[in-house]
């Protein structure tokens, strides 16, 4: 219980931070690549051994401007709830393209999970929400949170849509500095 109970205060103290626009340190280029590819690898261990694949596509070395660990934990969270909802034997798959112009690049992290009810597409975003299908208790409700305010102060933005085929399409669009 403490341990579950250090984590809230850890995220909720993040959460502020974000919030009030404090992210802390100073910004360095970061090898979007790079930085995917380990938290591909992390998540790939562990879905392998829950019966789940991971699918990573695109992206070679790629930079944004931000701040490394904040990008690495919003997105490791966005995928880690893919895999969360995604059912034994499927596969989270996470697509990464830069727009024409190279001034963006677009992150889709897609599931096999049972999608979500229109309604509660932006509350999701939401500290604390949990939707009425919520299958666990694992959590805070604060992940997206967390990952949205991050993407936004790192200039993006994020959004969710259900796919035609079943499951949820979180989509990122991160600034690449020209």
């Amino acid at each position: 219980e403490s341990v579950r109970m250090d984590s809230l205060v850890g995220e909720l103290l993040t959460l502020s931070r974000l919030e009030a626009g404090v992210m802390g340190g100073a910004e360095e280029d970061i090898d979007l690549g790079e930085l995917l590819a380990e938290i591909v690898a992390d998540a790939r261990f562990e879905a392998e051994a829950g019966g789940r694949g991971v699918e990573f596509s695109g992206c070679g070395e790629i930079h944004v401007r931000g701040r490394a660990e904040l990008l690495h934990r919003a997105l490791e969270n966005v995928l880690r709830n893919a895999l969360r909802h995604t059912p034994e034997g499927g596969k989270a798959v996470l697509e990464v393209h830069a727009d024409a112009g190279g001034n963006s690049l677009r992150l889709a992290i897609l599931d096999q999970g049972p999608g979500v009810p229109e309604k509660e597409l932006d509350l999701i975003f939401e500290p604390f929400f949990r939707g009425g299908g919520a299958q666990s208790t694992d959590g805070h409700g604060l992940g997206l949170a967390i990952a949205r305010r991050v993407v936004e102060a790192h200039g993006g933005s994020v959004r969710a849509s259900n796919r035609a085929g079943g499951g949820l399409c979180v989509e990122i669009v991160l600034p690449v500095p020209g």
